[in-house]
């Protein structure tokens, strides 16, 4: 008994997309020699990524050729597909271009190199200046179409009639903007004591100042735990705020009211100084053998840009959708073609994740102590032991995980029953990693190159890597040690070998020309 909807035409061949990525970058260099034994080397260098898709109609062109209804003029201009599932058929899978997007990096580095008697002496500084350009709509920003043959008994006969089981609609996006600066700084000293023992000992400084918001408004949010109010950055952030964000449900607070920073909600680290040092001996009664070791501390600078994960996952409050689930009354459905969408949609429940303010940036020290042998006039043979301790990694607590218990679960036991899962990222992960590295390589000959080598590790982590900047959540919160155990994607035993081979001709002979 459901009425036929009329459109104004039928719909166009969605055809093709052309896919852009742009890459250019620039770099110029000064090599001064001061005298024979100063040396400076001066870089400026400039990236400039994108990744756009674009296509030959708009989505609020197609829209408009089929009739439909619906607040798109927010977003014309943009070329979109919306996605339409058809249970039992291929439908539109949401083709969705990534406009304006870029990456762009502004980077120097200068390093000075004194060779003086015994010693010689390396100083240096690079700063890189990262920008982050990015539009990232959802797929859905002109409508998702679900049709399930729940009214027909088909679902494309649900479709012939205009009457989907549950459309969605997203918030368009503005244009985000993100900052970063990374600044090092770092002096060391090459110091030859005798013929057989050379030592190495330096000190670096880094600065990874986490990435904030810039432009129009910072569209990075974070969490407070203390009251479960999702936090932007201030009042001009909350006049952003996406219209299907339940607000009444999930309070929003600013900044300052949550005593966060503003720019980027994470603390600025300044004390961060990575001390290195090593040595390597050749021993006397056999000038054959030689001793090496060394150990370090090293950043892991890839948590500086936490805020461009955040922005780029699309969630918090500046991004929203609706969701409308359909249903017959009396012979009518509640919404139908060409309106696909009400006033008001089913909210679905919240997710919310964030760092804590206080984190830091994760480090890794690193060790090995090896002797390398040579035997004959061609082949050297090494034994090492490999060593790095990772600190400070990011993990996720889901604290709305109750704890584990016989008694039936109820959501009295939620922290926060607004949110289906509240994850705050902390410095919590551990890697310990130790190697027997063992490994013959030929060193001369004409013609042919050969490497081999045996590793037996041992891995031990609490944060397995999935990917991400973050690892796997624990299955339990409250014991983090119950984690503890072998990281799956090491292996225990690697071999390998490695073989190259010159042609014992200069040129090519002319039939493979």
């Amino acid at each position: 008994d459901l009425p036929v909807t009329s459109f104004e035409g039928p719909l166009p061949a969605t055809g093709n997309y052309v896919e852009h990525r742009i890459a250019a970058s620039g770099v110029v260099s000064e090599t001064h020699l001061f005298s024979p034994s100063l040396l400076n080397e001066l870089r400026l260098g400039y990236t400039d990524m994108r990744l756009n898709y674009n296509m030959a109609f708009s989505g609020y062109n197609l829209l408009s050729q089929a009739g439909m209804q619906g607040p798109f003029s927010a977003v014309i201009g943009v070329e979109a597909v919306p996605p339409i599932g058809i249970a039992g058929l291929s439908g539109t899978s949401g083709l969705l271009p990534a406009n304006n997007y870029g990456d762009r990096d502004y980077e120097w580095n200068d390093n000075l190199t004194w060779d003086v008697g015994k010693h010689i002496i390396r100083v240096g500084a690079d700063q890189i200046f990262d920008r982050v350009y990015l539009i990232s709509n959802a797929a859905t920003v002109f409508g998702g179409y679900s049709f399930s043959g729940l009214y027909t008994g088909n679902a494309y006969a649900d479709f012939l009639l205009g009457v989907p089981y549950q459309t969605t609609l997203a918030t368009p996006a503005t244009l985000g903007n993100i900052n970063g600066t990374l600044l090092g700084l770092y002096a060391e000293d090459q110091y030859q004591l005798n013929p057989r023992l050379t030592i190495n000992y330096g000190l670096r400084y880094e600065y990874n100042g986490p990435y904030h918001g810039a432009g129009a408004y910072n569209e990075l949010f974070s969490f407070n735990p203390q009251n479960g109010d999702e936090v932007v950055a201030d009042q001009n952030a909350l006049n952003h705020i996406s219209p299907y964000f339940p607000s009444a449900v999930v309070p929003i607070e600013t900044a300052s009211v949550a005593g966060y920073p503003s720019n980027s909600f994470l603390q600025s680290h300044y004390l961060n100084f990575y001390p290195r040092a090593g040595f390597a001996y050749r021993i006397a009664a056999n000038p054959g053998t030689v001793v090496r070791g060394a150990y370090g501390l090293y950043a892991v600078t890839e948590y500086a840009s936490y805020g461009v994960v955040g922005m780029l996952e699309g969630t918090g409050p500046f991004r929203g959708s609706a969701t409308f689930t359909n249903h017959i009354t009396n012979g009518s459905a509640l919404f139908s073609f060409p309106h696909p969408f009400l006033s008001t949609g089913s909210l679905a429940t919240q997710n919310v994740a964030a760092a804590a303010p206080a984190n830091t940036i994760p480090y890794t020290g690193q060790w090995n102590v090896s002797l390398e042998q040579s035997l004959g006039s061609n082949y050297l043979a090494t034994v090492a032991y490999v060593g790095t301790a990772v600190r400070n990694l990011w993990l996720g607590f889901n604290l709305d995980q109750p704890a584990p218990s016989i008694t039936p679960f109820s959501t009295s036991e939620l922290t926060y029953p607004e949110y289906h899962a509240a994850t705050q990222y902390l410095n919590a992960g551990n890697d310990n990693y130790n190697s027997l590295q063992i490994s013959v390589r030929r060193s001369g000959g004409r013609n042919l190159t050969f490497d081999t080598g045996l590793t037996f590790s041992r891995d031990l982590t609490d944060d397995t890597d999935t990917g991400t900047f973050a690892g796997a959540e624990p299955e339990n919160r409250l014991c983090l040690s119950c984690e503890y155990g072998n990281n799956s994607i090491t292996r225990r035993w690697a071999y390998y070998a490695t073989a190259s081979y010159r042609l014992p001709f200069d040129r090519i002979p002319y039939f493979l020309e």
